[in-house]
């Protein structure tokens, strides 16, 4: 074979190896792209003038338009003015942790119980939609109140929703903090053993769902007979 004839094969071979692949690279080009990993939008509506939170809202998280669409990413079952959402917060890696190892079976080693999942929280605000009649629309930039790496769940400042007759848009609440516990009193100063203790807690600014739970983790002097304890407070 001489070295021409070897010369022209291997024009030809990258000329349809060349062919082949523009059409490829074609659909590629106008495929979605795929969105990261996917957590819990969470967040509050409230009435801007008497702060009371607005049912029947129509939500939605506006996604880049060269993202594929999201499954959760709009709702209109807003109750109590609570709402959940679903889009891509951030990332999530697997790793092998050998520090598990000593605690595992070979079984579950090989089930894959070495491997630890971590999920990183990247986005700081979302850009919302928010509808209701009456109201006037808000569309805008809504930013993270608090974020949960652990659940990968994120929560929104409240959206403060005004009224159509009103001369101004609807806006986030720039006043919204984070939860905090303000005060923790036990209803009595003294008691018996096995008797039990009633607490008045007061807290504000709580990123709670209805039905949701405060855990109050609390330890009495180490000279008491009461060990460390914990309970949970239902929001109602």
């Amino acid at each position: 074979m001489t070295l021409r004839l070897i010369i022209r094969l291997s024009c030809a071979i990258v000329s349809m190896a060349f062919l082949y692949s523009v059409p490829a690279l074609a659909s590629d080009k106008g495929k979605p792209r795929k969105a990261g990993a996917q957590g819990d939008v969470c967040g509050y509506v409230l009435d801007e003038r008497s702060h009371q939170p607005i049912d029947g809202v129509s939500l939605e998280v506006k996604l880049p338009e060269d993202l594929e669409p999201v499954k959760g990413s709009t709702t209109d079952q807003v109750k109590g003015g609570f709402f959940t959402l679903r889009a891509p917060l951030g990332t999530t890696t697997s790793r092998f942790a050998s520090e598990r190892l000593i605690f595992l079976s070979p079984l579950s080693i090989l089930m894959g119980g070495a491997q630890k999942v971590e999920k990183f929280v990247n986005v700081s605000q979302l850009i919302i939609t928010a509808r209701k009649d009456g109201y006037k629309t808000f569309y805008g930039p809504v930013p993270v109140l608090r974020a949960d790496s652990e659940k990968f769940r994120i929560w929104l400042r409240p959206i403060l929703m005004t009224l159509v007759s009103e001369s101004y848009p609807s806006y986030v609440d720039p006043g919204a903090v984070p939860g905090r516990i303000d005060d923790l009193e036990a209803q009595a100063t003294s008691f018996d053993l096995g008797e039990t203790l009633n607490f008045k807690v007061s807290f504000s600014g709580a990123p709670l769902q209805p039905g949701g739970h405060v855990k109050l983790v609390y330890g009495l002097s180490p000279y008491s007979k009461f060990a460390m304890k914990h309970t949970l407070l239902s929001l109602k």
